[in-house]
């Protein structure tokens, strides 16, 4: 009948050698079920613990970084819409000062940028007409 344990109190160079000798074959790379101690169950559950903390850490950080990523992103994605929305329109919305020129001959009230440009036009109010009567006035 097999021993559970051969020479357990030698030396492992001395057991090895036993082992060599008194072996029928030795076969390389055979695998076998190695059954814990206590001491290295315990040793498992401490390194599962470390490695549990560990992924908590790195989850966190994993976080933080996603948040700030998926900040750039919502950046960029506007940036994008935005341009897409210029190309499809071939235009975009502008604010700014704008410089109103009354043209009372033809009642309208002509809108430009500081570029000169005609931006809006619209029909004089009539308080705006009243307005280049004083100005006409004036002027006198």
């Amino acid at each position: 009948m097999p021993e559970k344990q051969l020479l357990p109190d030698e030396p492992e160079e001395k057991r090895i050698q036993y082992l060599t000798n008194s072996a029928a074959k030795i076969e390389e790379n055979f695998s076998y079920t190695h059954h814990f101690t206590e001491e290295e169950l315990s040793e498992k559950k401490d390194a599962l613990s470390e490695t549990a903390i560990d992924i908590s850490n790195v989850n966190a950080d994993f976080a933080d970084v996603k948040k700030e990523f998926k900040k750039q992103l919502k950046a960029k994605s506007q940036v994008m819409v935005d341009l897409i929305s210029a190309l499809k329109f071939k235009s975009e919305q502008v604010t700014g000062t704008v410089y109103m020129i009354d043209y009372q001959d033809e009642g309208v009230m002509g809108y430009y940028n500081e570029k000169g440009e005609l931006v809006s036009q619209r029909k004089l109010l009539q308080g705006e007409r009243q307005l280049s009567l004083l100005r006409a006035i004036g002027e006198n």
